[in-house]
């Protein structure tokens, strides 16, 4: 379902929380902290970094302390703030504020770029102890793949990351992992909630669960990250202007298109309007999120074919999902975003 209303999230929200658990807000402030006071420098230590978050949101803060190789200043790491009732009002603060991050990135539909900041990691439950939690989160926040590479930091605090990530891996095997941490809820790339539930978290041997390793596969997809963040966002946010209703859909099939769109470096027919940048690329995707096979129909070669010349593919996106949408009331039985029930 999708849920339009603050205040329809926010009593969903809370209907969901676990009364037994200890409840935590997590925030990822490497684009801009939650609040913007106090301000923070590079060379702040850690310690004073805490006591100002502290202060600022009358409640206790548990830093995530990154590995020493990823190196980031201590106030751009992500943090948890421990919840003082299940109505505190930070919930609904925060959950306000990640749906106005989801509107700016649905704002332009295909004309925008997708993109928007993400401060609210989500709302966790664990009676784990705080400090304890912390931990396993920076640990898994240390990015595990078997491919050789230079990047070093998987930032689970997005809550983009996280979404992509359940998928990647599977949401049995994230779940698995979760070890003492109960619940964590999110707000999906659709303004819906969504929760990884590991009702195992009291077992033993689930205390132990690992590391979220990624294989080869596994991370080219999150390598990808971005441009199929802006194409889900672009996509719903051209599908919200057409008037487009609820969405039917779970949460995994929009990524799963997306994923595959993003294996090919090109989907065009056109050599000059190959998907060279990460903005042609971010189109192609929500184009193929709206309309898929659009690359293949007859107008859109034409179209391509007159201004292969003049423009970039992510120039043309709102032009080609305008000759498509045309398409497809001559041609109902065209699916789009949003309108595919089977699923």
């Amino acid at each position: 379902m999708f849920l339009a209303s603050t205040n329809q999230f926010a009593a969903t929200l809370r209907e969901q929380f676990d009364r037994t658990q200890p409840l935590y807000l997590l925030i990822d402030p490497i684009v801009g902290d939650f609040l913007p006071q106090p301000a923070f420098s590079p060379t702040d230590d850690a310690k004073s970094v805490r006591s100002a978050r502290e202060k600022a949101f009358d409640r206790s803060v548990f830093p995530i302390n990154l590995s020493p190789d990823i190196n980031l200043p201590p106030s751009l790491h992500p943090y948890l703030v421990a919840m003082a009732s299940f109505d505190d009002p930070w919930i609904a603060a925060s959950q306000e504020l990640a749906g106005a991050q989801n509107e700016k990135a649905w704002a332009a539909g295909l004309a925008g770029d997708g993109w928007a900041v993400s401060k609210v990691g989500g709302w966790l439950q664990s009676a784990m102890p705080a400090q304890a939690l912390a931990a396993k989160l920076a640990c898994w926040m240390r990015l595990d793949t078997e491919v050789r590479t230079e990047a070093r930091y998987l930032r689970l605090a997005d809550s983009r990351v996280l979404a992509l990530l359940a998928f990647v891996l599977g949401r049995e095997r994230f779940v698995g992992a979760m070890g003492g941490l109960r619940l964590w809820f999110f707000m999906d790339a659709y303004g819906r909630l969504d929760s990884l539930d590991n009702k195992a978290s009291g077992d033993a041997a689930n205390e132990s669960a690992g590391l979220l390793r990624l294989d080869k596969r596994q991370w080219q997809i999150m390598q990808n990250g971005a441009a199929i963040h802006g194409a889900i966002a672009k996509a719903w946010g051209e599908r919200r202007k057409d008037g487009g209703g609820e969405i039917t859909f779970p949460a995994e099939i929009p990524y799963a298109a997306a994923a595959v769109a993003a294996d090919a470096f090109s989907v065009l027919p056109q050599p000059s309007l190959a998907c060279t940048t990460p903005e042609d690329r971010c189109t192609a995707m929500a184009l193929a999120l709206l309309h898929p096979g659009w690359a293949s129909q007859v107008d859109v070669k034409r179209h391509l074919a007159e201004n292969a010349d003049e423009y970039a593919l992510a120039d043309l996106g709102q032009e080609l999902h305008e000759i498509l949408t045309s398409a497809a009331v001559a041609d109902p039985v065209k699916a789009t975003l949003g309108n595919n029930n089977e699923h």
